[in-house]
C-alpha cells in the first residue's frame, strides 16, 4: 500500500510541475508587452518597478524585516483583516455589480419571471441548479429589484466566512504556523477575485464546503477523545446534503476520505471498540444525508416553482462526451441528436458520439487536446474570470440608486481595471496570477515532503488528485471548477511552505 501510495505522490509531482509551469505560462498573457507602442501610464509603472527593485535588494535585510513585521499583524489580527478585505470588496461591488451572463442569466429569468419558468427546460437539463433557482426565488421575494445586488452582498459573506472557517479547520488538523499561512493564501486569492460579483453557485458551495471540513473536523478530534457527539454527526449528514445539492463534485472530498479513513482502519483493526465507534458514526452520517437527500429529490419532482421533467437531465456520459472536446467544454461541438435527447436514449447517444470523437482524434490532435484542457483548467488564477468574461458595461444593472453609483468616474476607473475587457484588466490580472503562481508553487513543494502517515494530509492530497482526474474525463476547460477544490489546494500549499522552511530551518514539526 505504501509503494502505491508513493507512486500516487509521484504522479501528484509532475501534475503540480505542469500546473506551475501552465500557471506561469497564462501569466503572459498580461506580461506580454509591446515595448514598441508603450503607453505613458505602462512606462510610469516599468521605470517604478525597476527603481523599486533596486531600492528593496540594496535594503533588503530592513525590507525582510519589514515584510515579517507587518506578516505577523496581518495573522495576529484577522478579524481587522477581514473587516478590511470586505470593505474592498463592497466597494468592487457596488462598483461593478452586474446581471452576469450565461447560467446566472437563466436563473435569474427563472427566479423573476414566472411565465418563463414554466416553460424553460433548463433545470430539466442541470437539476444540480434546483437549489441555486430556490436560493435566487428565497432572495427575489425578499429583495426584489435588489436581487442582484443582494446575491452578490451574501457571496461577501459567504468567501470571507469560508476564509475564516478553513483557517479554523487547519487549526484543528495541523497547527497555528500552517493555519496563518492557510488564511493568508486564501485571503489573497479568493479575496481578492472578483468572482463575488458573478452571482453563481461557487462562493455558497465554497462556503457550505469550508464548513462541512469544520464539522468534520470537530467529529474526528472528538472521535479520537472517545466523545462523539449524535447531533453533531446528524447535522454533518444534513450539511453534506445540501452542499451536494449545490456541487455534486463537492463528493470528491467525501470519496477522498472513504479512502483515507479505509487505510486508517486497516492499521487499528486491533482497536475493536474505536471501529465499532467509526461505524456508528458512519451510520448515522449517511442516514441523515440520504433522508434529506431523497427531500430534496422529492421536493424538485413536485414543485412548481420551475418546469422539470427528468427525462431530460444531462447524465455522465453527456458530460464524458462534453469532456471530449477539444476545449473540454464545447457545448456547440456536440451533435445535435446528444444535446436534444431524453429519456434511456440519452446515455446510448452520448457514448457514441464520446467514441466517434475518440476516433477522430489522432494520437497528437489528442495528446494535445489534453495539454490544452489541463492547461485552461488550472492556468488561470482568476478562476475562468479571464476566460469567461461574464461582466461587461452592457451588463450593469437599470437600478437608480445603483446606477447613480456606477455611473461616477470613480466607478468607471475601477471597472477598467475589474471587468477583463477595460484596459487596465491586465494590471489587476497579474497580480492575481503573481498570487496563484505562489499558491501552486506550494503544492509543488508538497510533494518532496509526503508523509502517508498523516491522514489529513493524505486526504487533501488525494481530494486534489481526485478532483483533476474527475475535471480532466468530464467537462473542464475553466479554472473556475477549481474554487470547489480550492480548500484542499490551499492547504497542501501552505503544507509545502511549511516544511519547506521547516527543513531550511532545521525545525521539528
Amino acid at each position: 500500500m505504501k509503494e502505491l501510495l508513493k507512486l500516487g505522490n509521484s504522479i501528484f509531482f509532475a501534475l503540480a510541475v505542469l500546473w506551475l509551469y501552465f500557471s506561469f505560462y497564462f501569466g503572459f498573457q498580461y506580461l506580454n508587452i509591446d515595448f514598441t507602442n508603450l503607453t505613458r501610464q505602462l512606462a510610469n509603472i516599468l521605470v517604478i518597478l525597476f527603481l523599486m527593485s533596486i531600492v528593496i535588494f540594496h535594503y533588503k535585510e530592513r525590507a525582510l524585516k519589514f515584510i515579517r513585521w507587518l506578516y505577523a499583524q496581518f495573522v495576529s489580527h484577522k478579524i481587522i483583516s477581514l473587516i478590511v478585505l470586505a470593505l474592498f470588496q463592497v466597494v468592487i461591488l457596488i462598483t461593478s455589480v452586474g446581471l452576469a451572463s450565461a447560467d446566472t442569466a437563466i436563473v435569474y429569468r427563472i427566479a423573476t419571471d414566472s411565465k418563463f419558468a414554466a416553460t424553460t427546460q433548463y433545470v430539466s437539463n442541470n437539476p444540480n441548479n434546483y437549489l441555486l433557482v430556490l436560493w435566487f426565488k428565497v432572495n427575489y421575494l425578499v429583495f426584489r429589484e435588489n436581487l442582484v445586488v443582494s446575491l452578490a452582498f451574501w457571496n461577501v459573506l459567504f468567501i470571507d466566512c469560508s476564509i475564516y472557517l478553513l483557517f479554523k479547520v487547519n487549526e484543528i488538523f495541523t497547527n497555528s504556523k500552517i493555519s496563518d499561512i492557510v488564511f493568508s493564501l486564501s485571503y489573497l486569492i479568493l479575496g481578492l477575485s472578483p468572482q463575488y460579483i458573478y452571482t453563481y453557485s461557487d462562493p455558497i458551495t465554497l462556503f457550505l464546503l469550508t464548513l462541512l471540513l469544520y464539522l468534520f473536523g470537530k467529529v474526528i478530534k472528538d472521535f479520537n477523545a472517545g466523545q462523539v457527539s449524535r447531533i453533531l454527526t446528524i447535522i454533518l449528514g444534513l450539511l453534506l446534503a445540501v452542499t451536494y445539492g449545490f456541487r455534486p463534485t463537492i463528493m470528491i472530498f467525501i470519496i477522498s476520505l472513504a479512502i483515507v479513513s479505509i487505510l486508517w482502519t486497516i492499521k487499528n483493526l486491533h482497536q475493536k471498540r474505536k471501529l465499532v465507534e467509526l461505524f456508528k458514526i458512519i451510520l448515522i452520517f449517511s442516514i441523515s444525508f440520504l433522508l434529506l437527500n431523497r427531500v430534496l429529490s422529492f421536493s424538485l419532482n413536485h414543485q412548481k416553482i420551475v418546469n422539470y421533467e427528468p427525462k431530460m437531465s444531462r447524465t455522465l456520459t453527456y458530460y464524458v462526451d462534453l469532456g471530449l472536446t477539444y476545449t473540454g467544454n464545447n457545448h456547440a461541438e456536440l451533435s445535435k441528436e446528444v444535446v436534444a435527447s431524453r429519456g434511456k436514449e440519452r446515455n446510448s447517444l452520448a457514448l457514441m458520439d464520446a467514441k466517434a470523437k475518440l476516433k477522430n482524434y489522432t494520437y497528437t490532435t489528442f495528446i494535445g487536446h489534453l495539454f490544452y484542457k489541463y492547461y485552461w483548467m488550472i492556468g488561470e488564477g482568476n478562476f475562468g474570470w479571464f476566460q469567461e468574461r461574464v461582466l461587461s458595461e452592457e451588463q450593469l444593472l437599470n437600478n437608480k440608486w445603483l446606477s447613480n453609483i456606477q455611473k461616477t468616474s470613480l466607478a468607471k476607473k475601477i471597472r477598467n481595471y475589474i471587468y477583463v475587457g477595460g484596459e487596465k484588466y491586465y494590471l489587476f490580472g497579474i497580480i492575481i496570477q503573481l498570487i496563484w503562481i505562489v499558491v501552486v508553487v506550494g503544492v509543488t513543494l508538497f510533494p518532496l515532503y509526503f508523509n502517508p502517515s498523516n491522514f489529513y494530509q493524505l486526504w487533501m492530497q488525494i481530494t486534489i488528485f481526485g478532483g483533476l482526474l474527475f475535471l480532466m474525463i468530464f467537462e473542464a476547460g475553466r479554472s473556475r471548477y477549481l474554487i470547489q477544490f480550492s480548500p484542499a489546494i490551499l492547504t497542501i500549499s501552505s503544507l509545502g511552505y511549511y516544511y519547506c522552511m521547516q527543513s531550511k530551518y532545521g525545525d521539528k514539526v
